[in-house]
């Protein structure tokens, strides 16, 4: 009895050992691009976009990761005033914002089993937190009357999730250099209301984006 409790313990002890043995953990950082798209990728510019993501897995065609992120985009004024959906009176605005975005996301990447450049897909889903700030400015409707748009800032958490793909290329033992496209797709989110009196009750949000990438990442 003694040696059979023994036996399965060294067993479940092997087993264990070898479990973990099998498991691979990583940590990745990229840095790369936010392109605004959708509704809102007039009146938004393309800006810096900074991930971190730590990731583990036990299969060779699939991982598991936590990715924490930041993305800011400015309010383009110029591309506003343009814009027939968000200016429908053909004003002309004046002034500077932004919007920065705290991605929290879970996530799950399949590849295939194979030596080499290994091209894969991801999806990601989770919280993103955005950080709104509008610095006021003017609106000048299309008689010359000026109009005055006050400063604000806001934050919130919207729901989102993201669909992918990309490709690792190993660059040393355990590195590899990690390409890769994400859309970015928010629950609409209010930006800053646009309404001077006498002028426009037209809004501007953000929402969507797509994030370009490129990083480091290190298997242990």
């Amino acid at each position: 009895m003694g040696r059979n409790l023994l036996t399965t313990a060294a067993a479940l002890v092997a087993l264990h050992g070898l479990i973990l043995a099998q498991t691979r953990y990583g940590t990745e950082v990229s840095v790369g691009a936010a392109i605004p798209t959708g509704t809102f990728a007039p009146v938004f510019s393309t800006g810096p976009e900074v991930n971190l993501a730590f990731s583990m897995g036990s299969e060779p065609t699939v991982g598991y990761h936590l990715l924490l992120g930041w993305s800011r985009m400015t309010l383009d004024a110029e591309g506003l005033t343009g814009s027939a959906d968000f200016n429908p009176d053909g004003g002309t605005f004046e002034g500077e914002g932004s919007v920065n975005v705290y991605p929290i996301l879970i996530g799950v990447r399949f590849y295939p089993d194979k030596p080499g450049a290994r091209p894969y897909g991801l999806l990601e889903a989770g919280v993103f937190m955005y950080s709104k700030s509008f610095k006021g400015g003017t609106y000048t409707d299309p008689t010359g009357d000026v109009s005055n748009l006050s400063s604000s800032s806001s934050f919130r958490a919207e729901p989102g999730f993201n669909a992918g793909i990309g490709v690792l290329i190993p660059v040393a033992d355990d590195k590899s250099l990690n390409l890769g496209v994400r859309y970015h797709l928010v629950k609409d989110s209010q930006y800053y209301n646009l309404t001077p009196t006498g002028s426009t009750t037209t809004y501007v949000g953000f929402s969507q984006y797509i994030g370009l990438t490129a990083g480091l990442d290190i298997s242990y």
